[in-house]
């Protein structure tokens, strides 16, 4: 199954290294790089601003 970065960080607890290497990329920081340039915002301010959903609790 693929998830897309938006909802790992929304959906999990995992943090942006883990999530830039399931995505694929070997370093976090041109992940947060791609991200910023996609969505607008760095993976670190999107969290902040959707928040980790209750759904993460859950699947702990």
């Amino acid at each position: 199954m693929f998830w897309s970065p938006k909802k790992l960080l929304h959906l999990t607890y995992r943090s942006v290294k883990e999530i830039a290497a399931e995505m694929g990329f070997s370093d976090e920081f041109y992940f947060s790089r791609y991200f910023k340039k996609s969505v607008g915002c760095s993976p670190k301010k999107y969290r902040e601003k959707v928040g980790i959903s209750v759904v993460a609790k859950v699947s702990m």
